[in-house]
């Protein structure tokens, strides 16, 4: 469950707010020979998804799966600055989902300072509640390009890609955090995968692909944007 009945199918997320939350001055792999500017837009892909989860998800998961009592008891407090975010009446996994919130509703609002503020709480918190499926597995991936740190991203979503190879969120997740470290071929190998199934996949009654079903166009066209540009 996240964050059922706060946000909006037709908010309009802006996404300058993605572009502030690309890193500046980053560069890519000297084994890549890429761009600054190519990276650039591969982290603001990656993290366009994260305003799709954020706009678009928490509004259809609410008629798949209930909300639960913590997030929807009377009168609980929101979330307030880091120190007042108060998780110990929820399980683990509500209190990395309730976090997660937060991050990409900063994210959404192109708010850096309080995404990065709640991405590293975010991380720990899906940590503790491993073993995740593959919607914590994909989640924790963006909270990782959040906090930027890209490598982890990648290696979160490739070690669940060992297990579900053709999976489209992991696939999708891979390539844009391989893409923000400068890795092409790496890069273009998880989006052509993702591309060679996605018909396949797709035609699969998978709950994460039911449960999201605004985020499957959007991971085609970006691998379909990247790879047409060669990456840059």
């Amino acid at each position: 469950m996240k964050g059922a009945g706060r946000f909006c199918t037709s908010c309009g997320a802006d996404l300058a707010g993605v572009a502030a939350l690309a890193p500046t001055g980053a560069t890519p792999a000297a084994s890549d020979g890429g761009t600054g500017a190519r990276l650039g837009w591969v982290v603001a892909a990656f993290l366009l998804v994260a305003v799709i989860l954020v706009v678009v998800f928490p509004v259809l998961n609410q008629s798949t799966q209930p909300a639960s009592p913590a997030a929807a008891a009377p009168g609980a407090p929101p979330l307030g600055a880091a120190p007042n975010v108060d998780l110990s009446s929820m399980t683990p996994r509500e209190a990395a989902e309730r976090l997660f919130n937060r991050v990409m509703t900063a994210v959404a609002a192109g708010n850096e300072a309080e995404a990065r503020n709640f991405a590293p709480m975010a991380v720990a918190a899906y940590e503790m509640a491993e073993p995740l499926d593959v919607s914590g597995t994909f989640d924790l991936s963006l909270l990782k390009a959040v906090n930027q740190d890209y490598q982890g991203a990648l290696d979160t979503a490739e070690a669940a890609l060992q297990q579900n190879p053709d999976h489209l969120f992991l696939l999708s997740a891979a390539g844009a955090a391989a893409g923000a470290l400068g890795n092409r071929e790496r890069a273009e190998g998880h989006y052509r995968r993702l591309l060679e199934v996605f018909d396949a996949q797709t035609a699969l009654a998978v709950p994460e692909y039911t449960g999201r079903p605004g985020l499957l166009p959007q991971m085609r066209a970006e691998a379909e944007a990247f790879l047409s540009r060669g990456g840059a």
